[in-house]
């Protein structure tokens, strides 16, 4: 099982790309205590909605592999922040989340397709 607290190794050692963010994300934590955006949310997802509008696919594929494997090894604190900082994100992510449908794994597009859908979980 993958834990929140292995998350932003996790996302470091599949995306290196993100390296970069990371201390500037360790650094706005501990100036600011009411800092309390994840990583993920703050470095993948906006990253991640880049590499789409510039059609970087690799970095694409990755990315959606990556979340197809939290979606199947997270524990239920890993799914809770992937549907609240990524699948349930509303409106203004519609437009990319059905460009990455190609790219997702079957349990991700399950995930993308009960927020689409509105469903519960």
């Amino acid at each position: 099982m993958i834990r929140v607290a292995e998350l932003d190794a996790l996302l470091m050692k599949a995306l290196p790309e993100l390296e970069a963010d990371h201390a500037e994300f360790q650094r706005r934590r501990s100036e600011d205590l009411e800092f309390t955006q994840s990583f993920f949310g703050y470095s993948f997802v906006p990253t991640l909605q880049a590499a789409m509008d510039r059609d970087v696919r690799r970095f694409s594929e990755r990315a959606f592999a990556l979340i197809e494997t939290l979606v199947v090894e997270g524990d239920e604190d890993v799914i809770g922040l992937l549907r609240g900082e990524f699948f349930d994100y509303g409106p203004a992510c519609e437009k990319w989340m059905r460009r990455g449908e190609p790219f997702m794994g079957p349990r991700a597009r399950e995930l993308a397709q009960r927020k689409k859908v509105g469903s519960s979980p």
